[in-house]
């Protein structure tokens, strides 16, 4: 009712409010701040609070244990999105099928020439620029249409000429090597295709059904493969993911329980970006999934396969968005003789595999991504950031100011140049690392901090900041409270991620250096759910907040369900993302491992249905 008197008529109703999840202090700034808002000064504490708490709900409860969980209702569950596959995903399922039909695996059809140029072809799926890296799981344009269509015909016109492999095609019974193919064959062929193209038991019936809407005497038998082919692989089972032909669920309504072999593609699609092969396959076809043992081995041979270990980077990379950085234009003043020679690409690829050997290798908690040293430093370049000698053959420990990711170079290269931006490093934290939505900023904000020097005192890049955007009486505090301490910690690395306790003060038109601050590290910010400010000496101290953060691993546990339903999760993700967080809080202060929060999220009861 307070929101509803009070905001409404600039914010918009309740539940589509453009200042969800506004904080107290957010809301008290802006009315102490925005003109506009100086009426609602009247307004005492605690209806601020409940303003604030009809914004945010109440969305946490903390256990016993002392750790926060989400409140969740298990009979709100959300209803299954059904997703497309993703350009990747497309091109190595359409590959697969296509490779059915190849002599042999050294000379795979998928190498056609024009085959490969169409799949390159396919338009950007990517949703928001901002997002380089999440793929738009949900709608295809007249341009994909195309695209998705001329890479499915040429791979079916490979297909038609393809005799061993019409020959060898299982489950027919080899009738389709003959001059002309008889109905029953070519029924036998549909079922057989559909099967592997739509993941999922596909009954005689339906088989006969799809081929009756193909079958044509008067084409040639090539060209008949060919449309059976394209028509088969053209269906929305192919090209969405769905998983709804199992039994119903009784104990929910509109819910269905997925068959095995559903269960299968789906796993293998979230762990790999692949669908099942013959030998997942095989598995859920004899029931083995239903074993629990069996299920958490196939889950861990998943994980730590090729294609897992390059799914768990696309994870990665999505979550904490270490693929987006500067373009490292740095000036031969400020270089003082480091290189970049292939530094993007280096700082990236260590990344991928700090990852990879923490959750696979080495089997590593939460707390472990936050405080190992252990990093695999393939370039010079970024061997001279660190401090180290370059070893591309053997992972490494960085010195101590180097704990788990957030110190990485891939991390702190959110602004080239002379100077860092703490407002891109504590957004970035705030962000991607506790899943705070910060919001714009408003229309007439100031869109840089300016770098001209005064004449009298030499400015360290902190206190411009904070001169600019930390002044009472301005709309800037509100967000700028929560945002620059966060990057106000990682003031002890230059632009380029290079330690330092002293900044260099340059003349950003002539490059001439001007001299040398001090620079301080030390804040206080909001690390955990208490939303209680915690003081922080430096990065190295904030990583050691982040390690048991319950904000920060629930943030973690959102990126999760975010990277499976490919949409920002809801109160309605609670529940299935508490299983996560069980697991990875752990029992007696000993975290669980990623992996095991991994197989709980595929074990669960909402991963194994589809809510219609």
């Amino acid at each position: 009712a307070l929101y509803t008197k009070n905001c409404a008529e600039c914010h918009g109703t309740l539940s589509l409010s453009n200042k969800a999840k506004s904080s107290v202090a957010l809301i008290d700034a802006a009315v102490q701040n925005v003109p506009q808002m100086s009426h609602l000064k009247i307004l005492t504490d605690n209806e601020i609070a409940l303003i604030s708490l009809a914004l945010t709900g109440p969305s946490e409860t903390v256990t016993s244990s002392g750790k926060t969980l989400f409140i969740c209702d298990k009979n709100s569950v959300r209803k299954n999105p059904t997703l497309k596959l993703s350009n990747k995903e497309f091109s190595i399922a359409l590959s697969k099928l296509l490779n059915d039909f190849s002599a042999n695996a050294t000379t795979p059809l998928s190498n056609d020439t024009e085959f490969q140029n169409l799949l390159n072809a396919l338009p950007n799926d990517i949703s928001q620029a901002q997002f380089a890296a999440k793929e738009n799981s949900f709608f295809l344009s007249q341009a994909m249409i195309n695209s998705i269509f001329n890479a499915t015909y040429r791979a079916a016109k490979l297909t038609s000429t393809a005799a061993t492999g019409l020959t060898n095609y299982p489950n027919t019974a080899s009738c389709l090597q003959s001059a002309t193919i008889t109905q029953v064959c070519h029924q036998s062929y549909v079922r057989e295709l559909a099967i592997r193209a739509f993941r999922r038991r596909v009954t005689t019936t339906e088989a006969n059904t799809i081929a009756a809407t193909i079958w044509n005497t008067s084409l040639s038998k090539a060209d008949l493969l060919t449309e059976t082919f394209a028509t088969v692989v053209s269906y929305p089972d192919f090209v969405y993911k769905v998983y709804n032909t199992g039994a119903d669920d009784t104990t929910l309504a509109r819910t269905v329980n997925i068959t095995d072999l559903e269960l299968a593609n789906k796993l293998a699609l979230f762990l790999t970006g692949q669908s099942a092969n013959s030998t997942l396959r095989a598995l859920a076809e004899s029931g083995g999934l239903n074993d629990a043992v069996t299920f958490k081995n196939e889950v861990n041979r998943l994980i730590a396969s090729a294609e897992g270990r390059s799914h768990l980077q696309k994870l990665f990379r999505e979550s904490y968005g270490y693929d987006v950085n500067s373009d490292l234009q740095y000036n031969a003043a400020f270089l003082n003789g480091a290189s970049t020679s292939n530094l993007k690409s280096a700082m990236v690829a260590e990344l991928d595999n700090f990852f990879v050997n923490e959750v696979i290798t080495k089997k590593s908690r939460f707390q472990d991504l936050m405080l190992s040293r252990d990093a695999l430093v393939n370039q010079t370049s970024l061997a001279q950031i660190y401090g180290v000698a370059a070893n591309a053959s053997a992972f490494i420990t960085l010195p101590d100011d180097r704990p788990g990711f957030l110190t990485r170079a891939a991390i702190l290269t959110k602004k080239s140049g002379y100077y860092t931006s703490p407002i891109k490093r504590g957004h970035y934290i705030m962000e991607q690392v506790l899943c705070e939505s910060v919001g714009d900023p408003p229309a007439n904000a100031p869109t840089n901090v300016s770098e001209v020097q005064p004449s009298n005192q030499l400015l360290s890049t902190r206190m411009r900041y904070q001169n600019l955007t930390e002044q009472a009486g301005t709309t800037c505090l509100g967000c700028h409270s929560q945002i620059n301490p966060f990057g106000f910690a990682f003031e002890g690395y230059d632009s380029l991620g290079r330690k330092r306790t002293q900044e260099s003060i340059f003349n950003t038109s002539t490059g001439q250096l001007l001299g040398k601050v001090s620079v301080n590290t030390s804040t206080s910010a909001l690390t955990t759910t208490s939303n209680q400010p915690e003081a922080i000496i430096n990065a190295n101290d904030m990583a050691n907040s982040f390690a048991t953060s319950d904000k920060a691993i629930m943030c973690f546990a959102k990126h999760l369900k975010s990277f499976d339903i490919r949409q920002p999760v809801s109160g309605q993700d609670f529940c299935h993302m508490n299983e996560v967080l069980n697991i990875m809080y752990g029992a007696n202060n000993a975290q669980g491992t990623i992996v095991d929060a991994v197989i709980a999220y595929v074990s669960s009861k909402e991963f194994k249905s589809w809510k219609y």
